[in-house]
């Protein structure tokens, strides 16, 4: 029987404090990106025109300077301003919190796996990717206050799931430029690389490994498909009846690593892990090795949601079909 260790005063303290920062510090990063580029008087002709630039470069003719065009300049330059020092603000009391963390210990998810979600949330797609299977557990444990067993968290990869039915706007950096996706994972760790035979999957010098999965259309052949136009990036390979997960709801987090940095995890309803993984532990094609620990995760997600997550009606989920579902 699975058990769970819950955390103690301070810890819990701790994983109320960095969430409520988290949302504070990216509600103040958006701000400042809402308030990027700048504005100028650019002379023409003897008179001064007011001219904005974006953050990619693009430029705007705000009219020539008069009373509403001066109005328009000092207001963009104190909201600049105040969404710059707000950033600042935030982003020391994160600091803060940080160094508090590693004293309680109030985290354990990997290091590497929150500086990828980082790096996913300062490009703005941490919302476009889910993370599914065995890493979803340090989302779980941190919402209840509580801790797995090591033995059913140890993994040495991650399956990030793109939901590759929305599209995807974001301002586009020169390392993503050159990197693609591959270069969001090389600004957690630069030794991330392509497997040369497995274009869908990255692996860094440790071992560790990333794959990037995405929903197919059942009703056409599996195909690859590429979040950025770049012949040296991922190819996202599809996944068998991942539209699953997909459809079901998101559980959002915010988890903190053993080092006290703390991001935003986006995964999948607990109720849908405690189905999914069953349903993989059946399945005859599934490698053999995998069955016995993806029910062990099944059960124990279904006891902690039992046990802390009373919340969590188990009726909510009807986005499977009927003959996999289990009465949670």
């Amino acid at each position: 029987m699975t058990e769970f260790k819950e955390l103690n005063e301070n810890q819990l303290k701790q994983i109320t404090n960095s969430d409520q920062l988290y949302r504070a510090y990216i509600q103040a990063r958006q701000r400042q990106v809402a308030h990027a580029g700048s504005m100028i008087w650019r002379s023409q002709n003897g008179k001064d025109y007011l001219v904005k630039t974006s953050a990619r470069g693009n430029q705007t003719g705000m009219g020539p300077r008069n009373a509403k065009t001066e109005a328009i300049f000092g207001q963009f330059m104190r909201a600049k301003e105040g969404a710059h020092q707000n950033w600042l603000g935030t982003l020391a009391a994160l600091k803060e919190a940080v160094a508090i963390n590693r004293v309680y210990g109030a985290g354990r998810t990997p290091n590497l796996i929150v500086e990828i979600l980082s790096a996913l949330g300062e490009q703005g797609l941490g919302e476009h990717f889910m993370i599914i299977g065995t890493n979803a557990l340090y989302a779980y444990e941190t919402h209840c206050g509580v801790r797995f067993e090591d033995k059913i968290t140890a993994t040495a990869d991650l399956d990030m799931l793109w939901d590759s039915r929305k599209s995807i706007q974001i301002a586009v950096t020169e390392n993503i430029k050159e990197h693609g996706f591959l270069g969001i994972l090389k600004k957690a760790d630069k030794s991330f690389e392509l497997l040369e035979d497995q274009r869908y999957t990255a692996i860094n010098q440790t071992g560790f490994m990333v794959d990037l999965l995405h929903s197919g259309n059942r009703k056409r052949k599996p195909e690859s498909l590429q979040l950025f136009k770049n012949p040296d990036d991922f190819w996202a390979v599809e996944a068998p009846n991942i539209d699953w997960l997909l459809s079901a709801p998101k559980f959002t987090q915010t988890v903190i690593s053993a080092n006290g940095k703390f991001a935003r995890m986006v995964t999948v309803d607990p109720r849908a892990f405690v189905i999914y993984k069953n349903w993989l532990s059946q399945r005859v094609d599934r490698d053999p090795t995998k069955k016995p620990r993806d029910l062990v995760q099944s059960k124990a997600v279904a006891l902690l949601l039992e046990e802390y997550m009373p919340h969590f009606p188990t009726n909510g989920i009807n986005h499977f079909p009927k003959a996999i579902r289990l009465d949670l």
